[in-house]
């Protein structure tokens, strides 16, 4: 099977934050930098993970 891509992985669980109320639907999410720090991945991942949000 194959492995998901970091960036949507990271998509998911910041989605899954957004709607389990932890951000509020258009508030503004912590810097790209501290997340990616928090999840442990390169800023690259973040900035692909977060982008998929808008779609």
């Amino acid at each position: 099977m194959p492995r998901e891509e970091p960036y949507l992985a990271v998509a998911d669980v910041l989605r899954e934050r957004i709607f389990s109320g932890e951000w509020e639907i258009g508030e503004r999410l912590p810097s790209r930098a501290r997340l990616a720090v928090e999840y442990e991945v390169g800023r690259n991942v973040m900035q692909r993970g977060s982008s998929q949000l808008r779609v």
